[in-house]
């Protein structure tokens, strides 16, 4: 059997991984509020930002979430395998 694959929207796992950086402040160092950074970080339905929006998290993020990752290109990780070959 293959291992799961489990799809992950790159600024929810940024945003995870950098928890002392509150969505508060996140939001306001891109220039947006809170509650449109937790509809970008949606692992489904996440809205298109504007190309400023876009430009100011790959800038907050340093380059860690791209434009493209948030055009809905999301990596992909591998879970533990299911069954031992």
């Amino acid at each position: 059997m293959l291992d799961e694959l489990k799809t992950k929207n790159k600024l929810r796992l940024w945003l995870e991984r950098n928890p002392s950086l509150t969505l508060r402040r996140f939001a306001s160092a891109v220039g947006c509020t809170p509650s449109y950074i937790s509809q970008l970080a949606r692992e489904t339905g996440a809205p298109w930002p504007s190309r400023p929006i876009a430009v100011r998290i790959a800038q907050v993020t340093q380059g860690e979430v791209t434009p493209n990752d948030l055009a809905g290109l999301f990596v992909t990780v591998r879970g533990p395998s299911s069954v031992g070959d």
